[in-house]
């Protein structure tokens, strides 16, 4: 074999079905390096799973034990580019605000005008306004994994902190 020819490598998918319709029809549309899946149903694309990082453990999606490839807390990512809307993501996480990861989570392979990039999990509830019960749909955060990298800025400098030994 010459030595400009990979070999042939399987590619084992972390899913075993789509996250946004559940159809096992999935390809991996831009190979291991890229890291994308494809569902051939409902024509959602997400990226894959960090190698050896569990979908869900008992059901429930737990952060990964380090930031992925391209976390937004990361000092190289997209999203310090732009210092405004940094600015703006780490003043509404300063005051209690979550970030969420986007690893396995669908969006459309062919976006539309003014739809959301992410399709986060969502849920219907009711919401009483003056003894009328109006429907709207809110983040399903069970469903959803939080961010390493954001609990390694935010969350773990809080714990450190607390945990801390008092001084005398």
């Amino acid at each position: 074999m010459s030595e400009d020819v990979e070999p042939y490598v399987e590619v084992v998918r972390d899913l075993e079905a789509c996250p946004s319709c559940g159809s096992g029809r999935l390809a991996c549309v831009l190979g291991l390096h890229l890291g994308l899946d494809f569902c051939v149903q409902c024509f959602r694309v997400w990226e894959r799973l960090p190698a050896g990082e569990p979908y869900t453990v008992d059901g429930e999606q737990l952060p990964f034990r380090v930031p992925c490839d391209n976390c937004a807390f990361r000092g190289d990512s997209q999203e310090r580019k732009d210092a405004e809307a940094w600015r703006d993501l780490q003043q509404m996480l300063a005051f209690g605000g979550e970030f969420y990861c986007h690893k396995a989570v669908p969006f459309r392979a062919v976006p539309t005008e003014g739809e959301q990039d992410f399709e986060f999990p969502r849920k219907e509830a009711t919401l009483d306004l003056g003894g009328e019960c109006k429907p709207y749909q809110h983040y399903d955060k069970d469903r959803m994994r939080l961010c390493r990298g954001y609990l390694n800025a935010h969350v773990g400098p809080l714990i450190r902190k607390v945990f801390a030994p008092c001084e005398p």
